[in-house]
């Protein structure tokens, strides 16, 4: 398993144990060791929503859809962007369903 793999692992169990802030610091080491991870700017855009950090997620799900486009109806889908899915941003970035 490669470092920015295994990063997005320790982020995803850090996210579903409640520990948003934690997740969210552990997975910006894995994209700098593996920014071809498209998951990694995934799952940052998922904990920045969380968070509430609405401009942030909407950067990294950008970078993250520009890399990998099917992430566009994931994304519509996903629970994760619960906290931001009315913003105009979020459907300008995923389009409507």
């Amino acid at each position: 398993m490669g470092a920015g793999v295994g990063v997005q692992h320790a982020g995803d169990e850090a996210l579903w144990g409640g520990a948003v802030p934690e997740a969210a610091a552990v997975l910006p080491r894995g994209l700098e060791k593996r920014p071809e991870l498209t998951g990694l700017q995934d799952n940052l855009a998922c904990f920045a929503a969380h968070a509430g950090n609405t401009e942030e997620a909407f950067a990294h799900l950008a970078l993250a859809i520009e890399d990998s486009p099917g992430l566009r109806e994931f994304a519509r889908a996903d629970p994760d962007f619960d906290g931001v899915r009315d913003e105009p941003r979020f459907l300008e970035l995923v389009g409507e369903e």
